[in-house]
């Protein structure tokens, strides 16, 4: 009865931490099986199209509240809402409130283009989130801003029930020239190749229509290589 008694004491004190524990190694895994719907429209900029998708489909949220998903990170964003709407999983946003992400994923036009487990060559199992679907000249200055987007964290959260967010990563670094203006496609994970995600993208580039594909590779050192190739 004593060793019952100190049990129930001990699971009673740890039980906040036990249920964030759970929190974050159910969403985590739920975020690491997600698969975008091929034709999934990451920015409807339509406002009667953007208001319905909020409506009706839970991985769409206005643009400009995505911060108010996630706990610790400051009073919500507002936004007009249906005005914009994006492509931000309800998965991602309950992950994100039991393990807040770091302040360089609010910059600005963002969408969930990619959101899945990859494996690393040496068989590291990892949770890769790539936040942005536009890149605008006049927001983000390409080699400073671009390359901190991409998240990669613990996707199966075996180190005792945590995740750390990775360092910042270099997500594009493509050396184009302003202006710009690129509009990512969903990311697609390689079957063949358990590293590898795809990402076609479309848009202007000096004033200059310009088709590609970025590949996306998980490396051993949690970092991730981006190459972009033309069609």
């Amino acid at each position: 009865m004593s060793a019952l008694l100190v049990a129930g004491i001990v699971l009673l004190k740890n039980a906040p931490e036990i249920v964030a524990r759970t929190q974050r190694l159910y969403w985590a895994r739920r975020c690491a099986a997600h698969i975008t719907p091929p034709g999934t429209v990451l920015i409807e900029t339509d406002p009667a199209k953007a208001a319905q998708l909020i409506a009706n489909n839970r991985d769409y949220v206005a643009d400009g509240t995505q911060m108010s998903s996630f706990r610790g990170m400051g009073p919500p964003t507002t936004a007009v809402a249906g005005s914009v709407a994006v492509y931000w999983p309800r998965e991602f946003r309950q992950f994100a409130r039991a393990m807040p992400p770091p302040p360089f994923v609010f910059l600005p036009t963002k969408a969930v283009a990619f959101m899945g487990e990859r494996i690393s060559p040496s068989g590291h199992r990892r949770l890769v989130v790539i936040p942005v679907a536009a890149i605008y000249s006049d927001e983000l200055e390409f080699d400073a801003d671009i390359e901190r987007l991409c998240i990669v964290a613990n996707a199966d959260l075996s180190n005792a029930g945590t995740a750390v967010w990775s360092k910042e990563q270099n997500l594009m670094r493509m050396g184009f020239v302003h202006p710009m203006n690129l509009l990512l496609k969903p990311g697609v994970a390689d079957p063949a190749d358990a590293s590898h995600i795809t990402i076609d993208f479309d848009g202007s580039v000096d004033w200059s229509p310009i088709k590609g594909t970025l590949d996306v590779y998980l490396r051993d050192d949690d970092s991730i290589d981006v190459q972009w190739r033309r069609p």
